[in-house]
């Protein structure tokens, strides 16, 4: 043919025009000619798109229905409709389609719903919760198991609490140790207004401080005095915190309303040479790490207030253990050694005592028997007061975290130059840590004054015996 170029009936070449032959003919209403049909060309020379109602098998297409309907039988993309494939394609019979075909989801392999009320739908391991099908495909999550302990599933359990349970839903703390809600405390300051928390220069205080009641005393001593944690003062609005000179606090420091001020107007902890105060209701940023809260309304405040209260608590709790043994005195005289050994190796050990005293060079053995599981804890009537270089020898596996001493008499202390570990609970007299005391464990004190001396190194490990 020759139609002097391009026509409907002949190519440019002269030969006969025909969808197929290789060569695109515009004339002819050809947009492509693929010689057949291609990825990218369909057989009647049409470009391939999905969707355009010519299957095109070499671009992949297992269907196409000619529109844009995902819920039919041929999908956007088309593809077939599967149940399974996270679609929802009401024109193959499906009633719900979440993605898989596994059953007791509220949707199950065939797609259809599962009736309401259906077994525990729930996709989580939590044995606090459960779920129930509504019938219509969607899992309502309720509460389950209320009371249960669910202590084996908490990923980053706090070191105080003894076991979780369920409670509406959710996995709670349910049981603390004996010293409850002191527990993570370093320092407990009692809560009645005549108490006195001081804590001398120059020691190194690896915890958190919860300061007593009484205005003026919650002091952080000179030197270069370290807490390494949080300082809070449970006081009121007419209480106020003070700090010696180069006292340094890692944390914050927190007031239940009151002031803080510098002693003899030092400067206050992280911040500005010369600013000697912080007046109550602020929050101040500290220059190093975190910040002044003086308002009264950081939770901190609360969990000291409960820690406080807890002084008595722990002794009445002691106090109602059954006995292992009544040791009566405990002494060792200057430069001698007394022996406390476990009686329930592995077990606990509630030793009854009039008062527990050392002499200047003593050594007292606090002896496990073997166990790093053995728990003793000393309920000592009178007073306990250990002289200067008392060395507490936690020995035969007995542990700082599971020694627990009950002291019930006017004074708890202490001597200077000490060394050793254990929770130490004085609800009704002066406790104190002398200077120059190495010493791991926690100072719970709620009678008039609790002292950490100069120089004393002091680790927080609770007792977590019982």
């Amino acid at each position: 043919c020759d139609d002097a170029g391009e026509s409907a009936t002949c190519n440019a070449d002269c030969s006969l025009a025909s969808c197929g032959d290789g060569i695109v003919n515009a004339s002819a209403g050809e947009a492509c000619d693929d010689a057949g049909e291609s990825s990218t060309c369909n057989a009647d020379c049409t470009p391939a798109s999905c969707g355009d109602g010519t299957l095109n098998t070499t671009a992949g297409e297992i269907c196409d229905d000619g529109n844009t309907d995902n819920t039919d039988t041929c999908k956007n993309d088309c593809t077939p409709g599967v149940c399974g494939d996270g679609i929802l394609c009401v024109g193959c019979g499906e009633q719900c389609d979440d993605g898989n075909t596994a059953d007791g989801d509220c949707c199950d392999s065939s797609c259809q719903f599962e009736p309401a009320g259906s077994g525990d739908c729930s996709t989580t391991a939590d044995i606090c919760t459960t779920g129930t099908c509504d019938g219509a495909g969607t899992c309502n999550i309720g509460a389950t198991n209320e009371g249960v302990d669910c202590t084996s599933q908490v990923t980053s359990p706090d070191q105080c609490v003894k076991a979780y349970a369920c409670a509406a839903g959710s996995c709670d703390p349910d049981t603390y140790y004996i010293t409850g809600q002191a527990c993570n405390w370093l320092v407990v300051g009692g809560r009645n207004s005549s108490t006195r928390v001081l804590i001398g220069d120059d020691g190194n205080n690896k915890g958190d401080i919860c300061a007593g009641a009484a205005p003026l005393f919650a002091r952080v001593g000179g030197g270069v005095g370290v807490v390494d944690g949080i300082v809070v003062q449970e006081s009121n609005i007419n209480d106020e915190l003070k700090f010696g000179s180069d006292a340094t606090v890692l944390g914050d420091i927190i007031t239940g309303g009151g002031s803080v001020s510098g002693f003899e107007g030092a400067t206050l902890p992280g911040l500005d040479s010369g600013t000697t105060s912080v007046a109550g209701g602020l929050i101040v940023p500290k220059l190093d790490t975190g910040h002044y809260d003086t308002t009264g309304f950081d939770v901190r405040v609360g969990q000291c207030r409960a820690a406080q209260d807890s002084g008595a608590a722990i002794s009445a709790a002691a106090a109602a253990l059954p006995q292992t043994a009544n040791l009566g005195q405990v002494k060792a005289p200057i430069g001698s050694t007394a022996t406390i050994a476990a009686m329930n190796v592995g077990g606990l050990n509630v030793f009854d005592i009039s008062s527990l005293i050392a002499g200047t060079d003593a050594t007292l053995n606090i002896d496990g028997g073997g166990s790093t599981d053995t728990v003793m804890i000393l309920r000592i009537a009178g007073k306990m007061n250990t002289d200067l270089r008392t060395t507490w020898n936690l020995t035969g596996g007995m542990q700082a975290k599971n020694l627990l001493l009950v002291v019930n008499g006017v004074r708890c202390e202490i001597g200077s130059l000490n060394s050793g570990g254990g929770t130490i609970v004085c609800p009704n007299g002066a406790l104190e840590i002398r200077e120059s005391s190495v010493w791991s464990g926690q100072a719970i004190g709620s009678g008039r004054k609790l002292l950490v001396g100069e120089f004393v190194d002091f680790t927080h490990v609770p007792f977590t015996g019982y």
